[in-house]
């Protein structure tokens, strides 16, 4: 039984970190223009020990496209995530999110949401220090964030 609850609480609150960064990619989609470019990746090189990770002559994401990612393990798809995300620094090249480069300016911060593998964060936060980390990338304050959350209370049951 306490396997189960301890289960269905981690899955709670997945579920309602789900939720949160659907309603503000919701929210990030409609108040965006029509065939603007979202993302624009220009000759981006990343190593790691010498051995090229991620290496993009240029890509432009519109918004309204669909881009999927696919690469076998250890081709370089997290790493341009984190590059995306200005979680890691290139060698070469450069990262725009709606023409803001992201390893100069934190403006792009206010409007982008992503996810983060469990071993990032999630291992050193709980669930509602998550909640505070991502509320402060988009400039709310705990109490912002604790209200947000109320309406959610019914998965927070009993943790």
């Amino acid at each position: 039984m306490f396997v189960h609850s301890l289960h269905y609480s981690m899955y709670c609150r997945w579920f309602c970190l789900f939720l949160l960064s659907l309603q503000i990619l919701l929210r990030i989609t409609v108040q965006q223009e029509k065939n603007k470019i979202m993302i624009a990746i220009d000759k981006l090189i990343k190593k790691y020990s010498g051995q090229v990770a991620v290496s993009i002559g240029k890509i432009e994401i519109k918004q309204g496209e669909l881009t999927g990612l696919v690469g076998n393990n250890g081709a370089g798809k997290t790493a341009l995530f984190w590059l995306l995300l200005d979680l890691a620094k290139t060698d070469k090249g450069k990262v725009f999110l709606k023409d803001k480069d992201v390893a100069e300016s934190e403006e792009w911060k206010s409007y982008t949401a992503a996810y983060l593998d469990e071993g990032f964060l999630i291992t050193y936060l709980t669930a509602y220090e998550y909640f505070y980390f991502v509320g402060k990338l988009h400039n709310l304050s705990k109490a912002s964030v604790d209200e947000h959350l109320q309406q959610f209370d019914l998965f927070f049951e009993g943790t």
